[in-house]
């Protein structure tokens, strides 16, 4: 991809309102159904912890990013 189609395709990400336009965009640029351009989240089997373990409401998601960027800098000054 290049540079130009790789923006286009995170802003298509970032402005979509559903799971279904998701699948649509991932689809429309041929990512969806092909099992190359996929990998195992940090490269390692049963890894589901990492993303599973995510708040599910996004008021709640990005909450807890904000306290985590405050405990990072808690941690890096200590």
């Amino acid at each position: 991809m290049t540079e130009n189609e790789t923006k286009k395709l995170c802003l298509d990400l970032l402005h979509a309102d559903s799971e279904g336009e998701v699948i649509e965009i991932l689809r429309r640029i041929g990512f969806w159904d092909d099992p190359k351009v996929w990998r195992l989240y940090g490269d390692k089997e049963g890894n589901f912890a990492q993303a599973g373990n995510q708040q599910a409401l996004p008021e709640a998601a990005l909450v807890e990013k904000i306290v985590n960027c405050c405990d990072s800098r808690l941690m890096a000054n200590a």
